[in-house]
């Protein structure tokens, strides 16, 4: 027999880790309509080259040294000079046609992915657990066991199973954010302004 808390905490602790499950592959799902600028990953390696030759910078180095490691700060300082580290979205480009005075041209629209395929993130919204139970006051714990066809309780109901308790528990999931509804709208809408006519 088992604890009725020790149940119920494994319950909730089976939850919790599905729920971060499930956020983890939202979280790759939307990484895949969004890239980190190349230069900010660049200045993150001269950042760390430099960090490396500065702590491995002896006491009496001489100024070949210093003014190494004062080249390599500087162009880690001038691969993050005007980037603000923003993700980027994902495009595509596609050529559209659009009638102008002159008669037809083709222009050329930037989509971002991210307004192109639908996005449907997955969350953990309701679970139920459901059980007959056989519970036992054992002190200062109540004892609960599954109620199965070869159990004790069973036998003396001729085979039949019988509980003397039932047991329902309802987890919630939590709402999920306008933010990514609302980003995917601004991208629309930005979409929207580059298709001519």
């Amino acid at each position: 027999m088992l604890d009725l808390s020790a149940l119920v905490s494994a319950i909730l602790v089976g939850t919790s880790q599905a729920e971060e499950a499930l956020q983890e592959a939202n979280y790759r799902m939307f990484s895949e309509y969004f890239v980190m600028p190349a230069s900010t990953e660049d200045a993150k390696r001269l950042l760390r080259e430099a960090a490396e030759r500065a702590a491995n910078l002896p006491e009496d180095a001489d100024a070949e040294d210093v003014r190494a490691t004062a080249s390599a700060l500087a162009a880690a300082s001038a691969a993050l000079e005007g980037n603000t580290g923003a993700l980027q979205p994902r495009t595509v480009a596609i050529d559209y046609p659009a009638v102008t005075k002159d008669g037809t041209a083709v222009h050329t629209v930037h989509v971002p992915l991210i307004a192109l395929v639908p996005f449907s993130g997955v969350q953990l919204s309701r679970m139920v657990f459901r059980a007959d139970l056989d519970v036992q006051d054992k002190g200062d714990a109540l004892k609960v066991g599954f109620v199965h066809a070869g159990s004790e309780s069973a036998k003396e109901a001729g085979g039949a199973t019988t509980s003397n308790a039932s047991l329902e528990i309802v987890v919630e999931g939590n709402q999920a954010p306008d933010g990514l509804r609302k980003v995917i709208e601004g991208y629309e809408r930005a979409l929207r302004a580059q298709i001519p006519g």
